[in-house]
């Protein structure tokens, strides 16, 4: 519920769009945007290099998306390869589209010191259970660019 009370308020085209929601008697199901692509993990192990333009085109994408997270006071919280979209738009060019929303908490929660996220890819503050802000995200950003 969390992850839809999120995705219901955001709207940037990097993100993943949630269109409905039907709730059945045992079970949620939510209606979202069809992304047709890879997740970026994918692409990185099938060895599909990018270009170093195509590179910063796609981060730069990724930054704004970061900041329009922090102007609305989310976290996501598991920013990593399997949760970034590449989407090929129709001129050819990867669109990047943030995914998975399931971690995500508002900066004003409660939930704030929770320890969460993929190993690999947290920052220092998260793994040691100090408080942490938007800084963390932009710190598992640069963790996917180094391995991309």
């Amino acid at each position: 519920m969390n992850e839809i009370k999120i995705l219901r308020k955001l709207d940037h085209p990097n993100i993943v769009k949630i269109f409905d929601l039907y709730e059945l008697e045992d079970q949620i199901c939510i209606v979202m945007e069809y992304l047709e692509g890879e997740r970026l993990l994918e692409h990185i192990t099938k060895s599909n290099r990018l270009s170093e333009r195509e590179t910063a085109q796609l981060f730069k994408q990724m930054l704004l998306v970061l900041s329009y997270l922090e102007t609305m006071s989310v976290i996501h919280r598991d920013i990593k390869p399997e949760n970034l979209m590449l989407v090929p738009d129709k001129h050819g060019k990867y669109v990047l589209k943030l995914i998975d929303f399931g971690l995500s908490t508002f900066i004003y929660s409660k939930d704030i010191i929770k320890r969460c996220g993929t190993p690999g890819y947290v920052a220092p503050e998260m793994l040691n259970a100090e408080p942490y802000d938007f800084r963390l995200d932009l710190y598992s950003a640069g963790v996917v660019f180094f391995i991309w």
